[in-house]
């Protein structure tokens, strides 16, 4: 049995949030339990701390202050209580910040401010305390067609390309395009569009939302969340683009007619299963990936398995691939779901449901 720190974000304020801070659980990875740590479970770490991105080689955890003027906080993890240490926290330069990632030599953290259209750069000192911002850009663009959603540039993702790559790329929602980019450390501009094909713009109204690189790196997904569906592109790892769309799959069922929008993809470590979260549906979708492409079919559609709660807008699978933890929101739970890859009809069997109060993000500490 094997015991895993795991951090779940939530919202402290706004969105229905009512959670008193960052939770701390650990993870077994026999059963797949769930347990709040007995002292420190919860921990104050400023205003709706959404996403935790962590340096687990270094002992550090940032996190997403998501709130009107952002901001990014960083903590030292002690990797045998999982106790966080408060380092600093800086503005993250935009409004709502709502995902980060480190690059790939750890030394800058790189933030999506939502509702700004914004993307921040954050230089990463040698004890995890975050510099004041050394580039911000602001994202622009063709408008998508959704009245409500797509009235402004809205960047929901921050993403480097596999195998420690220097290409980057982030979903701007309301102008449903992805932006790449390249990113050099030691210039003054530290992200520059990428002069082979600076965005791929998809269907006007689909939202994209998150990347996922799958194992080959020859391929990606994307999550649109106001259409509902999931894009599978070409990607050329030389350039750094996204050269066209192979296909785009539903993850709602025919005639589904209610208000839906998706939010989270994973992939099994050997590329063999896709999954997909529904909010309204409260679904996790599953699809069954075929690397050999086949006029175009990449996606076979599995399944769609009820999550036990609503509103499930991250989920992760357990470091082994042998779990799958759906934060569901809405109602204040997280489901755990057994994987079963050669189980008739599904792929997902339900094992538990914790309570944690607006689960928004879980991040395993590795």
């Amino acid at each position: 049995m094997t015991k895993i720190i795991t951090y779940i974000g939530t919202y402290t304020a706004g969105h229905s949030g009512k959670a008193k801070g960052l939770h701390i659980a650990e993870y077994d990875s026999e059963t797949g339990a769930l347990t709040p740590i007995k002292d420190g479970g919860i921990v104050e770490v400023g205003p709706n701390p959404s996403w935790v991105t962590i340096d687990s080689s270094r002992g550090f955890l940032f996190c997403a202050n998501e709130k009107p003027t952002g901001a990014v906080s960083a903590f030292k993890i002690n990797k045998s209580t999982g106790a966080l240490t408060p380092i600093n926290s800086v503005p993250s330069e935009g409004a709502d910040p709502c995902h980060l990632t480190l690059d790939p030599s750890g030394k800058f953290l790189i933030c999506a401010n939502y509702s700004s259209g914004t993307i921040s750069v954050l230089p990463i000192g040698d004890d995890g305390a975050l510099g004041k911002s050394v580039q911000t850009i602001q994202l622009q663009g063709k408008l998508g067609t959704h009245t409500k959603r797509q009235e402004a540039s809205h960047a929901h993702s921050a993403d480097f390309g596999p195998g420690g790559s220097r290409f980057f790329f982030s979903c701007d929602l309301g102008t449903d395009s992805i932006l790449h980019y390249t990113f050099d450390g030691a210039a003054a501009q530290k992200l520059s569009p990428n002069p082979a094909s600076e965005r791929l713009t998809e269907k006007a109204g689909a939202g994209p939302r998150h990347i996922l690189f799958h194992p080959n790196q020859k391929i990606a997904f994307v999550m649109n969340e106001l259409d509902c569906s999931i894009s599978v592109l070409e990607y050329d790892g030389a350039s750094g683009v996204f050269k066209k769309a192979i296909e785009t799959k539903p993850t709602l069922p025919a005639g589904y007619m209610k208000e839906n929008t998706t939010a989270e993809l994973a992939i099994t470590k050997d590329g063999k299963f896709l999954f997909g979260s529904n909010r309204g549906h409260d679904s996790i979708v599953t699809f069954r990936v075929h690397e050999n492409e086949e006029q175009g079919k990449i996606l076979e559609y599995v399944n769609r398995t009820p999550t036990g709660g609503e509103g499930p807008r991250h989920f992760t699978l357990s470091p082994d691939d042998r779990f799958l933890l759906v934060g569901n929101q809405n109602t204040d739970t997280i489901t755990v779901f057994k994987v079963v890859p050669d189980k008739e009809g599904g792929v997902l069997e339900k094992a538990h449901s914790f309570d944690f109060d607006t689960p928004i993000c879980i991040a395993f500490l590795q």
